[in-house]
């Protein structure tokens, strides 16, 4: 069998662990966010922020631990590093949103989201990355 130039070296099996993880983290996504955003009114999106810090945390956690087990954590790196948390975190939503609140001039609540935003999810990373080296 030749080398598919779309492929390259992956298979189907890859391909099958990435949709999978992908499907369910933009379920997770979804029923995260708009559950966290029924209960709290605001206007700073709530959701995207519980669910992008959510997903730093969980993707600092799979890095720290695919660094120490390359060989045995692959299929977990694929699913969930790659696939759960590609479709479960949400970057384009919130560039989305901080740019409705901006342009509704609601200035105060874009800059508390943007910082608020990158700070958690910068700490949420580091923390999965301090608890996949402490606990693995």
């Amino acid at each position: 069998m030749g080398s598919n130039p779309i492929l390259g070296s992956m298979n189907w099996f890859t391909i099958l662990l990435v949709g999978t993880g992908g499907f369910a983290g933009s379920v997770a996504r979804y029923l995260l966010a708009r559950s966290v955003d029924l209960r709290v009114a605001s206007l700073i999106p709530f959701g995207t922020l519980v669910v992008n810090v959510l997903g730093s945390f969980i993707l600092g956690l799979v890095f720290s631990v695919a660094l120490k087990k390359p060989e045995e954590s692959e299929a977990w790196r694929l699913l969930v590093g790659v696939g759960f948390c590609g479709g479960f975190t949400t970057f384009s939503t919130f560039a989305l949103e901080n740019l409705q609140l901006f342009q509704q001039k609601h200035f105060t609540e874009f800059l508390i989201y943007t910082g608020v935003s990158i700070l958690l999810c910068l700490l949420g990373t580091g923390l999965g990355v301090w608890m996949g080296n402490k606990v693995w």
